[in-house]
Parts: structure tokens; sequence; C-alpha cells
């Protein structure tokens, strides 16, 4: 692999930051201008993803940059190569999924979507075989939002809004202490449950942004790998044939020589 001197500049900022924008900054500058020559940098991006798992912007950033590993190489000889893939062991995978699954239920971090998307990218792309990745990955985010996979969604109870009820408040003695207690009790009571409910719809949303994004995954890998790899054998088996017919016309050639 070429390093230019820019280039090797962006490396350096990306793994060493002089602030805590930098790093991504470089990194999104290195998805425009390195190709899939990236993938030997492989263990050292995963490793700076495991290190900081906790900024989503940068590990959104990473992502896209491990997307370029599987960047289409040129046809040499009339065959295309097979596609990069890593094996379905490589811990890349296993941190990813770590990283969506243990953040998914904080709702108030924007940048989570991103992150996930460029993640599934990269699990779609690069493993040998992703679609068991995602699965996993899935069924963990249905059981955190509460939906049974397989039937109709299913929310927790404990999320059910709870009505408040108004038999047991006396408006005309709202100034008795008890009264008092009981009205700020049932209030908390239902500001805790109206919460409850809004975090599991904001889950349930991000849940269905999940799923959304696994079916264009495998879509992408059915449509876009199975038929790459048809036609590379196929290409192959048509440059066998190719190299047949010229060794049988070369012998033909020589053997009318002889004659």
């Amino acid at each position: 692999m070429q390093h230019f001197p820019v280039t090797e500049a962006l490396w350096k900022l990306y793994k060493f930051p002089y602030d805590d924008n930098s790093d991504v900054i470089a990194g999104k500058i290195l998805t425009f201008i390195v190709g899939n020559e990236v993938n030997t940098k492989l263990n050292d991006i995963t490793d700076l993803i495991q290190t900081k798992e906790k900024n989503h912007r940068f590990v959104h950033i990473s992502c896209l940059l491990l997307q370029l590993a599987a960047t289409p190489k040129e046809i040499e000889n009339g065959i295309r190569p097979k596609q990069f893939r890593l094996p379905k062991t490589h811990r890349l995978f296993e941190i990813l999924g770590k990283i969506i699954v243990s953040t998914f239920d904080d709702v108030s971090d924007r940048q989570w979507t991103a992150m996930m998307e460029s993640a599934f990218d990269v699990i779609f792309k690069s493993a040998d075989d992703p679609i068991k990745h995602i699965e996993n990955i899935i069924k963990k985010l249905a059981v955190k939002t509460g939906v049974k996979l397989g039937s109709l969604f299913k929310i927790p109870l404990s999320s059910q809004s709870q009505p408040l009820s108004i038999e047991s408040m006396d408006f005309e003695n709202a100034a008795n202490e008890n009264n008092q207690n009981q009205l700020s009790h049932q209030h908390q009571h239902h500001h805790h449950h109206s919460q409850m409910n809004a975090n599991s719809a904001l889950l349930l949303v991000r849940f269905l942004k999940c799923l959304e994004k696994a079916a264009v995954g495998i879509v992408y890998y059915v449509d876009c790998t199975v038929k790459h790899e048809l036609l590379r054998r196929k290409e192959a088996k048509l440059m066998q044939y190719k190299n047949m017919c010229l060794w049988v016309f070369l012998f033909k050639f020589e053997f009318s020589k002889k004659k």
C-alpha cells in the first residue's frame, strides 16, 4: 500500500487526535481518498472502535472507512476477483454487535441510528455470514424492546399508560394535606408511567429502523454478493473454455504442420 504524506498525516490524526473532534474529521476525509487498500488497517481500526466505543460519531466514521475494504477490485484476465470477506468469527462483528445492543435503550443519543446503519453496512459487506450476525443482534434488540419476533408486537405491560383515578380526589377540600399528598403521588405515578410509555415508543421506532436496515441489507447481500459470485464463476468457466479452444487450435495447427 502506497502512502502519501497527506494520507499518513490523516491516519495519524485519526489514531491520535489533538481534540475530541479531529479524529472524526480525519476519518471523514480518509473515506474520500482511500479505497480497498484500507484492509491493511483493519486491525488498527477495530482496536480504535473498541477503545472509543462510547463515541458513536467516531464508530460511525470508522464503519464508513471499513466499508471501503469491500470495494470491488479491478477485473484481471477477464475474471473478477472474489469479494473481500472477513471470517464470520472476526472480533470486529462481535464488537459492533455489542456496541449496538448495549446502547440501544439510550434514546437520547442522536448519533445512535447513523452508527447502527453504518455498522450494519459493514457486517453485510464484509462478514462471511452476515445474516447470522444481524439475526443475533435483532433478537437481542427485540428482547430489550419487548417485541416477540414472529408474532404481533407485544409491548411490556409495565410500560402501558396508567390512567389517573379521580374517584378518590376530594376537590372540595383541595387544601387538605392528605388530599394534596394523594394528588402529588398520583401525578408522579402518572408522569412516571407516561415517561416509560414514551421511551417504549421511541425504542419501538428505533427497533423498526433496525428491521428496515436489516431488510435492505439482506436484499443487497443476496442481489450483489450472490450475483457477483455467479458471474465470477461464469467468467471463470468461459475463460477455461477459451483456453481449451486455444489449446485445441494450437494442437491442430502443429499436427497439420507435421503432415
